[in-house]
């Protein structure tokens, strides 16, 4: 094939019992892995991301972004998709509503998944 779609979603919560802080982070990510060559793609993506701080008031940041990532993938066999991957990538992000000061980003991303 020549690609396929991704649809991604991550969410974590936590409580930090020394400062007592809680927070909450939801991110959606959708993409297409465009193949460029074998064990290569190159994903242009768009995702959501919201996250929720609560300590003495409740803080909230959603944001919206889009970026593209070169993918290399590793580890396939005869019978089985490459599981691995080392990414570098380019994200753009705008803040819908935020309690931070900057409300758009420019990030460089590098990262791998084992």
């Amino acid at each position: 094939r020549n690609g396929w779609l991704s649809r991604n979603l991550y969410v974590d919560a936590a409580h930090y019992l020394k400062g007592n802080i809680s927070a909450l982070a939801a991110d959606y990510r959708t993409g297409y892995h465009r193949r460029i060559s074998a064990g290569q793609t190159l994903e242009p993506y768009w995702h959501m991301q919201f996250n929720v701080t609560r300590n003495v008031r409740v803080e909230r940041d959603s944001r919206t972004g889009f970026g593209v990532r070169w993918n290399v993938w590793h580890g396939d066999t005869r019978y089985d998709a490459a599981p691995h991957k080392v990414t570098v990538g380019m994200e753009f992000q705008q803040a819908v509503e935020t309690y931070l000061s900057d409300r758009r980003g420019l990030f460089f991303t590098v990262g791998t998944r084992w």
